[in-house]
């Protein structure tokens, strides 16, 4: 099955022009996942020790 050359114009002409908007997106989706909290990083026997050597003022700061 073939596209219809309109369909196919239409279509090339979108990609190019949305282009720079869903580079810029998809780099601060990267940016997003990378800026995680550290705790995420960590593994769970790790993120215990560090929570519970953790002053009570910065507790809930950790939960969050």
């Amino acid at each position: 099955m073939t596209l219809h050359s309109t369909i196919e114009a239409v279509t090339r002409r979108i990609v190019e022009r949305s282009r720079p908007a869903r580079t810029l997106y998809l780099d601060r989706i990267a940016r997003a996942a990378q800026s995680q909290p550290a705790r995420r990083r960590l593994g769970c026997t790790n993120l215990a020790h560090a929570f519970a050597a953790a002053g009570s003022e910065d507790k809930p700061a950790l939960r969050a």
